[in-house]
């Protein structure tokens, strides 16, 4: 797979990395994909974008191997973090989704390694962001416009593969 393939195929990981790390107003604000997503960027912005993405790939890869590499210390599976993980976001804080004493226990070491992870790649993506000279909010509208908008999917799709060259 070509690193552009690879960049645009991961980067909802860089973009969950950053809504978890960010207000819960904003990940709903995301959730939501709102009908009136702002697509008219000039491209001095997309190319900002596309630099941080590009930036973050690296720092991207080691921080999902480093999640992995938690995740198989753990005495869970990656399927029972997942249904802990998916309980613990409808609020099940009790039972996890039925799990034992001694998963929920597991669980809540691993998932705090997990989130120091995940917390310390958002603080690095910020700083990338803040770098390129644009704003989260601006970054994660992009994101957002990327993800729902064909046209200027299209038009970022050639930024990448322009600056992979």
């Amino acid at each position: 797979m070509s690193r552009f393939t690879y960049i645009i195929k991961t980067g909802l990981f860089v973009v969950a990395a950053i809504f978890f790390a960010g207000t819960t107003a904003t990940a709903q604000m995301y959730e939501k994909k709102p009908d009136n997503i702002k697509t008219n960027y000039d491209d001095a912005t997309l190319q900002k974008f596309v630099n941080v993405n590009i930036a973050m790939g690296t720092e991207q890869v080691n921080t999902k191997n480093k999640i992995n590499t938690i995740l198989s210390e753990s005495s869970l599976s990656k399927e029972q973090f997942n249904k802990m993980f998916g309980s613990l976001k409808i609020g099940d804080t009790i039972s996890y989704g039925g799990a034992s004493k001694a998963d929920i226990a597991e669980f809540k070491k691993t998932s705090k390694k997990v989130f120091a992870a995940q917390e310390a790649f958002a603080d690095k993506m910020k700083i990338a962001i803040r770098r390129e000279g644009l704003q989260l909010v601006e970054f994660n509208q992009i994101t957002m416009a990327y993800e729902n908008d064909k046209a200027l999917k299209a038009r970022l799709d050639v930024m990448f593969q322009q600056a992979m060259k």
